[in-house]
Order: C-alpha cells, then sequence, then structure tokens
C-alpha cells in the first residue's frame, strides 16, 4: 500500500501498552461523517466486520470514515493524528479522482494516495490515506500530539468516494481498533478496543447508515447527488415536480425503503416504499411526483425517508429528512 510502507521497516519490535486511539477525523459521526466500511475479520474470501456483520470487503485493512459528498471534501474536513507521535513518512500531489475515473493502472504501488504515517511507542504505527492533494500539513520527523491537523479527507488513491482510510498497526500486522484483533481474526475473538470510551461510543455499530438526502425538482443521478449538487433550499412554486432522494451506506437484499413528502400543512401529499433485490455497499435511490394544479402551495415541505430491516424477529429502523421551501 503506497511507498509509504518503507516507514514500518522501522517499527520498534518492543511491545508496550496499547495506544488509545481519538478520533482522526474533524467531524461529528453520524451527522457529517459516517463509517463506511470495517476492517475484514473473514479469514477466508469474502468480508465481516467485527460484528460479524458484512460491512467489510475481503482483506480490508482498515477503517473508512466516509463525508457526504465533494462538496463537502472541497469545503475541507480535517484529518488529526490519532494519538502522539512522530510522523514516519507522507506522500502528496495525487489527483482528488476516482478511481473508476482514473483506472487503477494510474495508482499502481500508490493505493493509499495522499498519505501520512505516524509511528507511535511500543511497534504501533497509524496509516492516513485518501487525503486530498496539497492539503499534507506535516513533514517527516515532525513530533504530533493527539489532534494535531495532518490535512484534509480527500479522494486519492484507490478510492471512489471522498473518505478517510484510517489503518492502526504492530509491528507491521494490521490491528482492527474497534476489537484489537488482526485482519482475518475470527469476528467472535475477545474484545479489546483501541479507540477511547468516548470515540467508541460516537463510533457504535450501526449495520447500515442513510447519510445524505435532499428535496429537488428533477430526478437526480449518481454524480449529480455525489457532487453535492442535488441540493435545494428553496424551490419555485412553478417547480414542474417534487424528488425526495437519499444515499447510504451497507443495505441489503429485502431492505424496505419509505419515501414520505409532508406539505406545510402537515398532510402527507406523497409516499412510496420500495424493497431493494439486492445488497449494496453504497446506494442511492429517488422518488416523487409532479406538480398538479398550477403551482405549489408556498411553504416548507419535509421529505422523510426510512429504511426498515428485519432479521429474525427484530426489527432495525432508521430516518433520515430534508425541508426545502417552496417561494
Amino acid at each position: 500500500m503506497l511507498v509509504l510502507a518503507a516507514a514500518l521497516a522501522l517499527a520498534s519490535p518492543s511491545r508496550a501498552s496499547d495506544p488509545q486511539l481519538a478520533l482522526p477525523v474533524d467531524c461529528r459521526v453520524g451527522q457529517d461523517c459516517w463509517i463506511s466500511e470495517y476492517t475484514d475479520h473473514d479469514p477466508g474470501p469474502g468480508g465481516r466486520d467485527y460484528r460479524c456483520g458484512p460491512l467489510a470487503d475481503d482483506k480490508h485493512g482498515g477503517t473508512d470514515l466516509a463525508i457526504s459528498d465533494l462538496a463537502r471534501m472541497r469545503a475541507g474536513v480535517r484529518v488529526l493524528a490519532a494519538a502522539d507521535g512522530i510522523v514516519a513518512a507522507t506522500q502528496d500531489g495525487m489527483q482528488d479522482v476516482s478511481v473508476t475515473e482514473a483506472g487503477v493502472e494510474s495508482i499502481k504501488g500508490r493505493s493509499c494516495g495522499n498519505g501520512v504515517v505516524v509511528r507511535h511507542k511500543g511497534g504501533w504505527v497509524t496509516w492516513y490515506c485518501h487525503m486530498k492533494r496539497g492539503s499534507i500539513a506535516v513533514k517527516k520527523g515532525d513530533v504530533v500530539s493527539t489532534g494535531h491537523v495532518l490535512g484534509m479527507i480527500g479522494l486519492s488513491g484507490m478510492t471512489q468516494y471522498p473518505h478517510l482510510h484510517f489503518e492502526a498497526r504492530r509491528n507491521g500486522e494490521r490491528i482492527d481498533p474497534f476489537n484489537g484483533q488482526p485482519v482475518g481474526a475470527s469476528c467472535d475473538a475477545p474484545v479489546a478496543p483501541l479507540w477511547r470510551e468516548d470515540v467508541l461510543q460516537a463510533l457504535r455499530y450501526r449495520p447500515f447508515t442513510l447519510y445524505n438526502v435532499g428535496l429537488i425538482d428533477t430526478p437526480p443521478d449518481g454524480p449529480m447527488i455525489r457532487n453535492g449538487d442535488a441540493h435545494r433550499t428553496t424551490l419555485g412554486t412553478a417547480a414542474p415536480a417534487l424528488v425526495l432522494w437519499v444515499d447510504s451506506f451497507g443495505v441489503a437484499k429485502g431492505d424496505e425503503i419509505h419515501f414520505r413528502i409532508i406539505d406545510p400543512e402537515g398532510t402527507v401529499i406523497y409516499e412510496n416504499k420500495k424493497v431493494l433485490k439486492k445488497k449494496y455497499a453504497r446506494w442511492y435511490g429517488y422518488s416523487g411526483r409532479k406538480r398538479r394544479g398550477a403551482a405549489w402551495l408556498a411553504g416548507t415541505y419535509r421529505g422523510d425517508v426510512t429504511l426498515t430491516r428485519r432479521v429474525g424477529n427484530e426489527t432495525i429502523s432508521n430516518v433520515i429528512s430534508a425541508t426545502v421551501t417552496f417561494e
């Protein structure tokens, strides 16, 4: 993973107490950043997260903390040192572009993209990948403390959306900070988290995430949503339609998506349900209605999207909402 690998050869073989890791991004988890993927604990082919859930790709060695879209990336989300240490290596200069567009060959040997490696006591190293070009704020040899700004979340290297790929390694072995176990260890192994208690609370496990939502006057496509161009605060009362859209992580076959739009008087003017026919690591959808009559009622409309999943006798649900004002 990237030329930063040379730094790992210098890691101390001695064992000290495990680090207590702070959140490596400057964001509010569950509000403007989310976990999109966990470390893989399936010892064979396939992926399984530390809770034995499906939110990990095969051999994925870290934790991915995602932001909503490219507009948020351009505005800037800071990457922070998770613990005290010394910068072991940095890499910058790679373009912020999806690997789907750039091609895998263009990042060969540089899958981490723009990134930073920080060495800590006891043979521990933390990695910070996919950062924004030109944002790296430290250099090799710098002493950093917990919370020190390393750079910004970006879209460089082996990624299709803006996020931070964070790894903890002990003497070169990747360790999942959620349970203190190596990549490939059984997902029901004993748990010894590396995250601080407050971070564990913020990063509590969610089997799926609705993370971006909006109301607009035309059906949006994926690039429009993921570039940050599908958000509206106001619309004209002559708008041809009102469309509610949502973006999500970790949805599964059989999940029910319920779209509902409520007018300024509190009346439900539109409802629709979709049942997903397959699993998606990342999925967006939309639903809505055309204008009826000469104009929409002026005022603020609310759109609610609810995802419901049934697992045995248990029902899990999550709702996300957006508003828009017709003027």
